[in-house]
């Protein structure tokens, strides 16, 4: 719902407050005075402070300026879940077709109209734009910084850390208690939080062309879905039909290349783009691989590409949007697929927690799979060689942190080895995508209660978050691209490539059972059933692999006719 903004006075509204409780005077013979003249405060009122969550350089940073109070700030106010509600809607497993409406569970899922009511009146400030997202869990207010400034009493600035100028508060905001306790998070009132980087990286094989692409590849060291297929065993009736999967972009795709690209592979599923907010305007490689890789390997699954322009809150952004445009549907099997991500620590503890949430419900509430790429920088996602980092949002519990490999097959496709994809003469002054395989323990997360299981238990384990969780190839696959076709790497390929995996299991799952999988756990409960395939040999500049689960593969490779054996078991048990 929107609002346009009105006129508040918190003032009046703090007053009422403190009028409600004053004493009444006592009625008695000797008309006595109440003992105490003085109003007692309402708990609910008094201003707390909230911490953004800049890393603390970036908070202590000098300040060189004052953003100017006409800026208009887009503010995104995440609500607390009730998680109680969260696991009766989301399971592991649902029935396919049953239609479902979260928008009538709005009031339990997050805030209720009552508590809405009550946030309304603190946030509808002087003409600010409110709207309340569909499950009650997001508010977006957009209003100018200095009546935001007013509102949270603080003052907005600029700083300068390392050459890089961002605006932030120079204090911590206050906010009454009562709105403190029903948020995770509000987000937009800093710009040191960086935009999402792609990772992919392109070697050209063909001189570039303007006539339709030769669909015979070039190259016999590329490798053309139908070698992944028959590496990992995917299942040719099994095509992804039935499903979706959605792609979040940060950049427009090469559409001729695309296009060439899915009549090579014979795409027949619906193929479609969303606009969120200001669409972008530089055309991309990564985009044009995320669709490429999905295609090649579900050719008849549904894929919906949601594009805005790249920044700070792209991310937040097109997955709200998401999660509105999918909360009233038939459920149907759902994967996501993010190639995109940055370092922990280039994210603001309020992004990272406001994020970790959307994936949460994208998982539960709309029992969605969400892959994401785990980082092209090996242990190192900062890009500083040495400095032991994770890369976000694959470090959020709910999100399936997907690393990378080298495959090599024999003359039919079949898979006769595997290694972590890894640089062995790196560049350690840049990374510049080929480091290796992301991978680590997380320094914002906990480890989630599913993640465990032979070799997660190790000697780095500190009960943080450990990545990646699953992996596929992420080096030399065959993309065409702004009219030649080239090898690309890097986990950024890996991602979509289990999304599509992943679709087709779900797809004959359905076809034979009437359910469909979803979520962490269920990759977890039946890694004991040699899913996968266990990557033992090579490593990400400095986890090595392992048997069992490791930081450079997390369990392993796809083995699909097993995963889906498994899986089949489950349904039917």
């Amino acid at each position: 719902m929107s609002l346009k903004g009105r006129w508040y006075r918190w003032t009046l509204y703090t007053l009422l407050a403190v009028f409600a409780a004053l004493p009444l005077a006592a009625c008695g013979d000797g008309g006595t005075q109440a003992q105490n003249p003085n109003p007692t405060p309402n708990p609910a009122y008094q201003r707390v402070p909230y911490d953004v969550g800049l890393p603390p350089e970036a908070k202590n940073a000098p300040k060189v300026g004052d953003l100017p109070g006409d800026t208009m700030l887009n503010l995104n106010i995440t609500f607390k879940t009730d998680d109680k509600v969260l696991e009766q809607l989301g399971g592991d497993k649902a029935k396919d077709g049953e239609e479902i409406d979260l928008s009538k569970k709005a009031n339990e899922i997050g805030i209720t109209d009552q508590e809405y009511e009550q946030l309304k009146q603190f946030f509808g400030v002087d003409d600010a734009k409110l709207e309340l997202g569909k499950l009650h869990t997001n508010l977006k207010m957009q209003a100018k910084a200095a009546a935001v400034a007013n509102l949270l009493q603080t003052k907005f600035v600029y700083k300068e850390l390392k050459g890089r100028k961002f605006f932030a508060p120079e204090k911590d905001p206050m906010v009454p208690k009562f709105v403190s306790d029903k948020i995770v998070a509000i987000t937009g009132l800093e710009s040191y939080s960086k935009a999402p980087k792609q990772s992919a990286t392109f070697q050209p094989l063909t001189p570039k062309s303007t006539k339709v692409a030769d669909c015979n590849v070039p190259s016999s060291k590329l490798l053309v879905p139908e070698q992944v297929k028959a590496a990992y065993g995917f299942d040719p009736k099994w095509t992804g039909k039935g499903t979706i999967i959605y792609l979040p972009e940060f950049e427009l795709y090469d559409k001729a290349g695309v296009q060439n690209y899915l009549d090579c592979v014979g795409y027949k599923g619906k193929f479609s783009t969303i606009d969120v907010g200001q669409p972008p305007t530089e055309v991309g490689l990564e985009a044009t691989l995320d669709i490429e890789m999905a295609a090649g390997l579900a050719p008849e699954a549904d894929i919906v590409v949601y594009q805005t322009e790249n920044s700070g809150y792209a991310m937040e952004n097109v997955f709200q949007q998401i999660i509105e445009d999918a909360a009233k549907t038939n459920k149907q099997p759902q994967m996501l697929s993010l190639s995109w991500g940055l370092a922990e620590t280039n994210a603001s503890r309020s992004q990272a927690k406001a994020i970790a949430q959307q994936i949460k419900l994208l998982s539960t509430t709309h029992h969605m799979s969400v892959f994401v790429a785990s980082g092209d920088c090996g242990a190192f996602d900062g890009g500083v060689y040495g400095n032991l980092e994770v890369d976000f949002p694959a470090s959020t519990p709910y999100a399936l942190g997907v690393g990378g490999t080298q495959l090599t097959v024999d003359g039919k496709g079949q898979r006769m080895n595997e290694v972590v994809w890894g640089n062995p003469s790196p560049d350690k002054a840049e990374c510049k995508n080929d480091w290796g395989s992301g991978g680590g323990v997380s320094t914002v997360f906990e480890q989630p209660s599913w993640q465990k299981g032979d070799g997660v238990q190790n000697k780095y384990s500190n009960g943080g978050r450990q990545l990646p969780d699953i992996a596929a190839v992420a080096d030399m696959l065959a993309v065409y691209y702004e009219g030649q076709w080239g090898g690309i790497g890097g986990t950024s390929a890996a991602t979509p490539i289990w999304a599509a995996a992943f679709a087709t299991v779900n797809q004959a799952l359905v076809a034979n059972t009437g359910y469909f999988f979803f979520g962490p756990r269920t990759f977890y409960a039946v890694a004991g059933d040699n899913a996968y395939h266990d990557v033992v040999e090579g490593d990400n500049q400095y986890y090595e692999a392992a048997q069992g689960w490791d930081y450079g593969t997390g369990m392993g490779t796809p083995d699909l006719e097993k995963l889906y054996t498994a899986l089949e078991k489950q349904a039917k048990s």
